[in-house]
C-alpha cells in the first residue's frame, strides 16, 4: 500500500473495521430470519446516509477544526454513540412516546417486535419532528449568511445582500429567529389541521437556537483572555479544551441531530425492521465523522475556500426538502452540485494565483 493510501486508510479504518462487524452481524441476522435481502437494504442505507450527509461532514468540520486534538478523537469514538443509538434508536422513542403519550419502554418493544406499528407511530409524529429540524436547519444557514465573521464570499450576488443586512445590526440571532418565526407561521398555515403542534414545534426549536447561542456566546467570551488576561491568540481559539470544546462537542451532536431527522424517517421507505435501520444508519454515520475529521487535517477548508460556502447552501435546501418531502436523490443530487460547484470554483482561484488547484491559499479576497 503507497503512503499517500496509508495516509487516507488511516481516517477511515476505524469506520471500515466497526462497519464490517456490523456488517458480520447482519449477516448472522439475515441467516436467523431467512431473509437475505437485508443485506442490500443495509448497504443502500448506509450509502444514502453518506450521500445525504456529506454537507455535514462538511459543515461539522468547519466547527471540529476549533476542537483539541483529544476532543477530536472523542467526536470520532464517543459521538458515534450518540449518533446511532441516540438519534438512530432513543429520540425516535422520545418523539413516538411524547406524540402518543406512550410508555418509552412499550415503544422500544415495539420497534424490534411490530415494525408497522413502530413505523406507523413515527410517520404519526413526522409533522412536528421535520418542523423542529428543519427550522433549526434554516436558523443554522441564516446565521452563517447573516454573519460578519466569515472569510470568504462565493456565490456574490447572493450572500452580499445577505452580508449587508449582518452588518446593519448586531442582532444577528433575533433576525434569524425571526425569520424561522415567519417560515413557522407559514408551515401552521400549510398543516393547518396539525398548527398547534406545528407552532409547539418551531417555537421550541427557536428556543433552543436562542439557548444554543447564548451559551455559546459566554464560552467563547470566556476564551477571548487566557489567565494572565492576555487576549487569545487565534491558535488558542482553535485548539478548544475544556468547557469550550464540551459545548463545541455537544453542539456538534445536536447539530447532527438536525440533520439526522430526514434520513431517520426515510429509511422506513426502505425497511420497516429498525434493526437494519440502525446498522445501515449507523455505518453512514460512521463515514461522515471519518470524512470530518479527514476535511479537518487535511485543510481541504483552507485548500478549497468555497467549500464551506457550499456545504452551507447545501443545508439551506434541506429545511425546505424534509418539509415539502422533495425526494431523497433530489435533495442530495442538488447537494452534490452546490459542493462540487463550490470544489471547481475554488480550484480555478487558486489557479489564477498562480497556485495549484488544491493549494492552500492563505489570506482569501472574495472574487
Amino acid at each position: 500500500m503507497s503512503p499517500a493510501r496509508t495516509s487516507v486508510w488511516r481516517y477511515y479504518r476505524f469506520a471500515t473495521v466497526a462497519a464490517l462487524v456490523v456488517y458480520g452481524l447482519v449477516v448472522i441476522y439475515a441467516a436467523a430470519i431467512h431473509d437475505w435481502g437485508a443485506l442490500p437494504i443495509v448497504g443502500m442505507l448506509a450509502v444514502v446516509e453518506i450521500s445525504l450527509s456529506f454537507d455535514n461532514a462538511l459543515v461539522n468540520s468547519i466547527y471540529v477544526q476549533r476542537l483539541s486534538p483529544e476532543w477530536q478523537a472523542r467526536f470520532l469514538r464517543y459521538g458515534i454513540l450518540i449518533a446511532v443509538v441516540g438519534m438512530r434508536l432513543l429520540f425516535p422513542v422520545i418523539v413516538i412516546s411524547l406524540s402518543n403519550l406512550a410508555n418509552p419502554v412499550h415503544v422500544v418493544v415495539t420497534a424490534f417486535t411490530d415494525e408497522r406499528a413502530y413505523a406507523a407511530s413515527l410517520q404519526r409524529g413526522h409533522i412536528p419532528l421535520v418542523v423542529f429540524g428543519g427550522v433549526y436547519l434554516l436558523q443554522i444557514f441564516l446565521a452563517f449568511f447573516l454573519g460578519t465573521e466569515k472569510d470568504v464570499t462565493w456565490l456574490v450576488w447572493l450572500e452580499r445582500p445577505l452580508e449587508r443586512v449582518g452588518r446593519m445590526t448586531e442582532a444577528i440571532e433575533l433576525i434569524v429567529s425571526g425569520a424561522a418565526a415567519v417560515a413557522v407561521a407559514v408551515l401552521a398555515a400549510v398543516w393547518s389541521t396539525r398548527a398547534v403542534s406545528v407552532v409547539v414545534a418551531g417555537a421550541s426549536s427557536i428556543a433552543l437556537f436562542q439557548v444554543i447561542g447564548f451559551i455559546g456566546g459566554k464560552l467563547e467570551g470566556g476564551t477571548e483572555e487566557d489567565e494572565a488576561g492576555a487576549p487569545s491568540t487565534k491558535a488558542q481559539l482553535r485548539n478548544l479544551t475544556g468547557r469550550a470544546a464540551a459545548f463545541t462537542f455537544l453542539y456538534l451532536e445536536l447539530q447532527d441531530a438536525m440533520f439526522s431527522f430526514d434520513s431517520v424517517l426515510g429509511a422506513f421507505a426502505f425497511t420497516l425492521l429498525m434493526v437494519l435501520v440502525m446498522a445501515g444508519l449507523g455505518i453512514g454515520a460512521l463515514y461522515v465523522r471519518s470524512m470530518t475529521i479527514h476535511l479537518v487535517e487535511t485543510g481541504a477548508l483552507a485548500k478549497l475556500r468555497y467549500l464551506g460556502n457550499g456545504a452551507f447552501w447545501a443545508i439551506g435546501i434541506l429545511p425546505f426538502s424534509m418539509w415539502f418531502g422533495f425526494p431523497d436523490y433530489v435533495t442530495g443530487g442538488v447537494s452534490v452540485l452546490l459542493i462540487l460547484a463550490a470544489v471547481g470554483h475554488s480550484g480555478l482561484a487558486n489557479q489564477r494565483e498562480g497556485l495549484g488547484f488544491f493549494s492552500a491559499t492563505g489570506e482569501v479576497v472574495s472574487t
